[in-house]
Formats: structure tokens, C-alpha cells, sequence
């Protein structure tokens, strides 16, 4: 039975609903949290005014910039066809960690170990992430462990070392190298415009020079990346909230390259095409 007399098999008894119907309900299903979304508003709304203010508002897209990057990452390990559900643990117990490390013992609200120097503090976040990771991915694959049952347990595990070190409080006097990038000043341009255009050399340097078409797929996001760090150093510079919105729109059409790019990368792997952009000459199948 070839695959279109599979897509066409019905049920005995039954009638095949019209193609064009099917397509209509797929798109409705896609929609379907908007109302969800719009209720949850409404009800925001009628328990605090202040819900829909310009000023919540703003806190909560400012919120949204780092959960976008947290979601685009999942969708990159969705596509691969993998799972990991500790994402979001690791966001936040790795600079949970590293503040710890570098805290003083006594004179503040949040109590440390002060083990380590404060311009640690960012290395230690990035080190622990990747650790993190690190670990998933080996146990994962070497060990055979179903990756939903271990990404769920690291999940609990690190919510519970990060309410376990910060006692389920927020920690607002942070090392003054966690604000550095953000405050810093180099040759009179903001610290993170300088990493930004390193960050976007980077990434031409391998869209120009690699023909592999994952790398030139992750060096395009590398970019999109840097531009948002852009749009977001020029929004504190300037005072207003309009690049933070700009980095949502950035965020979304790199959600929606990776889709599609990381999914023609995976069907041309299962079907034996050649990885080469020099080599892809058409979508043809």
C-alpha cells in the first residue's frame, strides 16, 4: 500500500470528511488558546485594574524576552526529535547557583557561601547551564534512559535546589558583575553593543565560510541573537520599552526559521541527502 492509499483509507462505515474541512480544523486547533489567552486577560483585569496598565505590561514583555529564548531552545530540541523538560528549571537555578557561590555570608538578605570572586559569578551561571546539559544528553544517550522520565525528574530535582538555596525568595542584591554588561560603558558605546557585534561577526563569519547546513542554521540564529542584544541595549540607553517589543518580532521569526530550517535539515538527513549547501540545489524531493 503506498503512503497515499494510507492518507486515504477510511474507516468502513464511515465517510471521509472533504480534505478542505480537515485543513479548517487543523488551523482552528492551532488558534485555539487565543481564547484562553483573551479570558485570562479579562479576568486579570476584573481582579486588579492595574492588570492591563502600560507599565505591567511592559514588565511582563520584558519577562517574555527571556522565556522566548528559553521556548526557542525547546523548539530546536523538539525538531531533532528530543525532549528535554528541565529547560526551565535550568533557567533559573544556574544564576541561582552562581549568586550562592559569590554571595557574602552575613550583611544582606540573601546569604552566601562567598567561595568565589563576583566576576565569577556569569562564567559559573553559563558553566552550570551547560553542565546541566551536559548531563541530560549522556545519561540520555548513553545510559538509554527515556528522555521525558529524566528531564521531568531533573526538572523537580533543580526547582528544588534552587527553592532550597534561595528559600523561595527573590534575590534583588546581585554581584555587580551580573550588571556589569548592562551598565558598562566601552569607548563610549554601551558594553552590550560591542558583544552584540561580535556575537554578529561570528555568526556571517559562519554563514559565509561553513557549508554545513546546521551550522549556517545555528550561525543565522547567532545573528538574529546579536540583534535582539542590539534592540535591547538601545532600549536602555534611550529609556523606552520599544526594542524589547522589536526582540519579541525578532524571537518570532526566528522561531519560525528554525521550524522550517531545522525540518528540511532533518528530512534531508532521513532521506540520505547529501548535508552540503553546495550539493542542495532544490527542494525537490
Amino acid at each position: 500500500m503506498t503512503d497515499t492509499d494510507t492518507a486515504t483509507a477510511v474507516v468502513p462505515g464511515r465517510a471521509a470528511p472533504p480534505r478542505g474541512t480537515q485543513l479548517r480544523l487543523a488551523r482552528l486547533r492551532d488558534l485555539s488558546l487565543l481564547p484562553v489567552i483573551g479570558l485570562l486577560l479579562i479576568i486579570g483585569f476584573i481582579v486588579s485594574p492595574n492588570f492591563l496598565t502600560r507599565g505591567n505590561l511592559t514588565d511582563v514583555l520584558q519577562q517574555c524576552t527571556e522565556l522566548s529564548l528559553l521556548v526557542l531552545g525547546e523548539a530546536m530540541i523538539l525538531i531533532a526529535g528530543r525532549m528535554d523538560l528541565s529547560l526551565e528549571s535550568t533557567i533559573g537555578v544556574a544564576p541561582v547557583l552562581a549568586v550562592w557561590l559569590a554571595a557574602p555570608r552575613h550583611g544582606g538578605r540573601f546569604e552566601g557561601l562567598d567561595l568565589l570572586p563576583g566576576w565569577t559569578t556569569v562564567p559559573v551561571c553559563l558553566l552550570a547551564g551547560a553542565l546541566i546539559g551536559l548531563v541530560n544528553g549522556l545519561v540520555i544517550l548513553r545510559v538509554r534512559i527515556n528522555a521525558f522520565i529524566l528531564t521531568l525528574g531533573m526538572l523537580i530535582a533543580l526547582r528544588g535546589l534552587q527553592l532550597g538555596i534561595s528559600g523561595g525568595n527573590s534575590i534583588f542584591e546581585l554581584p555587580s558583575s551580573f550588571k556589569y554588561l548592562g551598565r558598562a560603558a566601552w569607548l563610549g558605546l554601551p558594553a552590550s553593543l560591542w558583544i552584540c557585534a561580535l556575537l554578529f561577526a561570528v555568526g556571517i563569519s559562519g554563514v559565509l565560510l561553513r557549508r554545513s547546513p546546521l551550522v549556517i542554521l545555528l550561525c543565522l540564529e547567532l545573528m538574529l541573537n546579536a540583534g535582539n542584544l542590539a534592540l535591547l541595549a538601545f532600549s536602555r540607553s534611550l529609556g523606552n520599552q520599544d526594542g524589547q517589543v522589536f526582540a519579541l518580532i525578532v524571537m518570532v521569526i526566528a522561531a519560525c526559521e528554525v521550524v522550517v530550517g531545522l525540518g528540511i535539515i532533518v528530512a534531508a538527513y532521513r532521506r540520505r541527502i547529501p548535508l552540503n549547501v553546495d550539493d542542495l540545489r532544490s527542494l525537490r524531493g
